[in-house]
C-alpha cells in the first residue's frame, strides 16, 4: 500500500505512530488481494487551535474505487481512531458487495418459499410449517451466521465459500420434507436447528478435501470435541494480534469497540463446539437449557455446566489481556 501522510504541523508521538502502523496493518489485511501499488492512502491531520479539536481525513484510492472517512475529536487519538474506524468499515461494505457481485449478475436462486410449492408437502401442512419458519427465521439466521463465523475465525472456511441464506434455504427444505401435520413445534425447531449445523460440517468437510493435495495424507480430526484453544492458522488473525500490548500507555485510546467485539467473537471461536453452541443459544438467543438440550440431545445439567465452563474460559482469556466480559 502507497503511504501518504500530511500532519500539517501537528507532532505526532511514538505511541500515535505505532497506533496509526497497526490501523494500517489492519488495511493492508484486508485488502491483501489487491495490489499493492494499486491501493493509496491519504491521510491528512489537521489541528483547529481555537477549539483545541483534531480532524483526521482519509483518502483510500483502490482500482475503481475510492472510499472516504472524516473525523473530528478532542484528542488525536479519538479522531484517528474514529477516522479508521470508519474507513474500515467502508471496506468490509465495499468487499461485501464484489463477492456477491456474481451473485448479481447470475440467474436469480429461488427462494425456499418457492421451493416448498414444488414439494409433495400438503398444503395445509405447508402453510403451518411456512408460518413457523417465519415466526422462527430470525433466530435461525443467527444461529447459522454465528456458526459459520466461528468457522471463518478458526481458519476453517473463508469469507464468502458459505453464505447464510444458502444454509438456511437447505435446511429448511429439507426438514420440510419430514413434517407432518400438527406438528410439534418444539421437535421442528430442533430439527431444523441440527440440519443447519449438519449442513455447515458437511461444507467445511467439502472445503478441506478441496484444499488437501492428492498426494497428501490428513489425519481426519472429530470437530464437535477438538478444542481450539491452541489451534490458530497462519492464515487467521490471532487473539493476541488484535489485542493491544498492556504495557502499552492509554491502551483505550486505540482499541476500539468494534474491535472488542471482534475479540470476544474471536475467543469464543476457540471453545469446544458444543460449549459454543449452548453459550450462544442460551446467552445469545435466550434459549433455556432445558430447550438447547434437545438441540444436542444431551442432560440439561450437562448444557449449564458447559455454558457455565465456556464463561469461565472466556473471562480467564480476556483477563490475561486487560479486558474484562461482564457476562
Amino acid at each position: 500500500m502507497i503511504r501518504e501522510i500530511v500532519h500539517n504541523g501537528i507532532t505526532v508521538d511514538e505511541h500515535a505512530r505505532k497506533a496509526i502502523d497497526r490501523k494500517i496493518q489492519k488495511l493492508e489485511a484486508m485488502l491483501e488481494k489487491f495490489q499493492p501499488d494499486m491501493v493509496k492512502l491519504r491521510m491528512k491531520l489537521n489541528k483547529l487551535n481555537k477549539r483545541e479539536e483534531y480532524t483526521v481525513d482519509l483518502i483510500l484510492e483502490l482500482p475503481n474505487k475510492t472510499l472516504r472517512a472524516s473525523k473530528s475529536g478532542d484528542k488525536l487519538s479519538k479522531a484517528l481512531n474514529e477516522s479508521f474506524n470508519s474507513l474500515i468499515r467502508e471496506v468490509k461494505k465495499f468487499k461485501a458487495f464484489l463477492r456477491r457481485e456474481p451473485d448479481y449478475k447470475r440467474k436469480i436462486r429461488p427462494t425456499y418459499k418457492e421451493m416448498l410449492l414444488k414439494t409433495t408437502t400438503p398444503e395445509e401442512t405447508q402453510e403451518l410449517y411456512l408460518d413457523f419458519i417465519e415466526k422462527n427465521f430470525q433466530r435461525f439466521y443467527n444461529f447459522a451466521y454465528r456458526e459459520i463465523r466461528n468457522r471463518i475465525y478458526q481458519g476453517l472456511l473463508k469469507p464468502g465459500e458459505l453464505m447464510v441464506q444458502d444454509v438456511l434455504d437447505e435446511a429448511i427444505l429439507k426438514i420440510s420434507e419430514e413434517v407432518e401435520p400438527n406438528f410439534d413445534e418444539k421437535q421442528v425447531r430442533k430439527r431444523v436447528y441440527q440440519a443447519i449445523e449438519t449442513i455447515i460440517k458437511r461444507k467445511v468437510k467439502e472445503v478441506r478435501f478441496r484444499r488437501v493435495p492428492l498426494e497428501k495424507t490428513v489425519e481426519i480430526h472429530d470437530l464437535d470435541t477438538e478444542l481450539y484453544e491452541y489451534y490458530q492458522p497462519d492464515d487467521v488473525v490471532k487473539v493476541e494480534d488484535v489485542i493491544p500490548d498492556p504495557t502499552s500507555p492509554e491502551p483505550e485510546d486505540w482499541y476500539e469497540e468494534e474491535e472488542i467485539e471482534e475479540t470476544v467473537d474471536r475467543v469464543i471461536s476457540l471453545l469446544p463446539n458444543r460449549w459454543r453452541q449452548a453459550l450462544q443459544l442460551v446467552e445469545m438467543e435466550g434459549f433455556s437449557p432445558e430447550e438447547v438440550a434437545m438441540i444436542q440431545g444431551v442432560p440439561a445439567e450437562q448444557v449449564k455446566q458447559e455454558v457455565e465452563n465456556a464463561k469461565q474460559f472466556i473471562r480467564e482469556k480476556l483477563q490475561d489481556y486487560g479486558l474484562k466480559w461482564n457476562r
